[in-house]
């Protein structure tokens, strides 16, 4: 039997932001060609696909390449994929009718789509083991993503103060740096939580058939 894997906030923190600063430049441009594709349907489904593979490798200390999210094997799953984001929004739109439930629900379920893409799981099998994977952490990792909030809205404001005594342009330059820092400090969370709980034996474990 597999002794369940317990995060605390300190590690989530550090080790998330630490993931992030390290692949910061490939994903500010992975992000920023992310959004280019917006505008573009079904290439937007087989990049979002990509992004979140992008979870899984840096998970394990893999280079981040920014235009693998364009790779033609992400489209190929783009049906299981709106089924799953389906899913996935109904159970936030349901979960949001009870105070509180919202939040659970987006941490139990935040593991579904790196598992969906890494390992190759179905929709409901996704949403399943990631509830059953981040069970006993998902204060933890909420927690921490409250540090985090906190200490970028608190790093923005001084940053911005500061450079407005500077030049006005310099503290709007300070918040753009903090805003661009978001994503990559968000896919380093969900990476550090994801190596931690769903890339190894825990995950295999959850995923093994009950005789």
């Amino acid at each position: 039997m597999t002794t369940a894997t317990k995060l605390s906030v300190g590690d989530v923190v550090s080790n998330g932001v630490s993931i992030g600063l390290k692949n910061f430049v490939p994903l500010l441009i992975t992000g920023i060609l992310y959004v280019v594709t917006i505008w573009i349907p079904y290439l937007n489904l087989g990049t979002t696909i990509g992004l979140w593979d992008l979870v899984a490798k840096l998970g394990r200390g893999e280079s981040v390449n920014p235009t693998d999210i364009f790779d033609e094997k992400y489209r190929s799953r783009i049906g299981d994929f709106f089924l799953l984001l389906a899913f996935l929004a109904a159970g936030m739109i349901a979960g949001f009718v009870v105070p509180g439930a919202g939040t659970v629900i987006q941490m139990a379920w935040m593991l579904a789509l790196p598992l969906f893409v890494d390992k190759g799981t179905d929709p409901l099998e996704s949403i399943t083991m990631s509830n059953k994977l981040m069970h006993g952490n998902k204060l933890t990792v909420f927690l921490a993503f409250i540090v985090l909030g906190v200490a970028m809205a608190i790093g923005a404001a001084i940053l911005m103060f500061i450079g407005a005594q500077i030049h006005e342009l310099l503290g709007v330059l300070f918040l753009m740096v903090i805003y661009a820092l978001i994503l990559p400090v968000y896919l380093g969370v969900v990476s550090y939580v994801y190596a931690r709980l769903g890339s190894g034996r825990e995950a295999e474990a959850v995923a093994e058939p009950v005789v």
